[in-house]
């Protein structure tokens, strides 16, 4: 399947998710190589595929663990200028927790 990606002149629009995997009182983060910072494990999401889908998915592909999805936690809105460093005016967050 294809991913949920597209580019205009000045914008990309990635559709992307992550888990926070809580195990034994511990919160799962990756660091890729060459990378200072740490994310959850997540990816793009195909054309076709849920959110949850796309979870399950990655967690299997990043680190062979079959994982269920309890709910949804985060929604966030970032927006960053191609071709330039982040910034905070090219930023905007929308966050919410479902409990």
């Amino acid at each position: 399947m294809k991913d949920i990606l597209f580019k205009t002149d000045d914008f990309v629009f990635s559709y992307r998710v992550g888990g926070i995997l809580i195990h034994r009182d511990k919160i799962l983060l990756q660091r890729a190589a060459g990378d200072d910072g740490y994310a959850f494990i997540g990816g793009h999401v195909a054309f076709g595929e849920t959110t949850e889908e796309t979870l399950v998915r990655e967690f299997w592909e990043e680190i062979g663990a079959n994982v269920k999805v309890e709910r949804l936690l985060m929604v966030a809105e970032n927006f960053f200028r191609l071709g330039t460093p982040p910034l905070p005016s090219d930023q905007s967050f929308l966050s919410g927790v479902a409990c």
